[in-house]
């Protein structure tokens, strides 16, 4: 299962945490290096995002879904900042935003459950 197809099916269950999608990621090429993977993990999230198939935001406090209201640009240089900059930070950046499903991912992804 790719990294993409990974964080589709996770979505089904639960919202996606920027930890789960490094791991898969680094899973998937285990000779990439460090700055590879943060790199392909970026890029994962933003082409899940963009086409809508998740939206990105944070979990409050209160366990409810906030969807990040920024530009897909904005969002993704925080993200950088958070994620490839201040990546020694690990009590912070494997949960710094989580990926929420959006109805047309759920399609996609039972449609990939469907396939597998």
């Amino acid at each position: 299962m790719t990294p993409r197809e990974s964080t589709l099916m996770h979505g089904l269950v639960d919202w996606v945490s920027l930890d789960r999608i490094h791991s898969d990621v680094g899973q998937s090429n285990p000779r990439a290096t460090l700055p590879q993977i943060r790199e392909d993990t970026l890029d994962l999230v933003r082409s899940l995002v963009e086409p809508r198939l998740f939206e990105l935001g944070e979990v409050t406090d209160t366990e409810v879904f906030s969807p990040w209201t920024e530009s897909l640009d904005q969002a993704m240089e925080k993200l950088r900042h958070t994620y490839v900059e201040n990546f020694a930070a690990e009590e912070v950046w494997p949960w710094c935003c989580r990926l929420n499903l959006t109805p047309e991912g759920e399609r996609r992804a039972q449609s990939t459950q469907q396939d597998q």
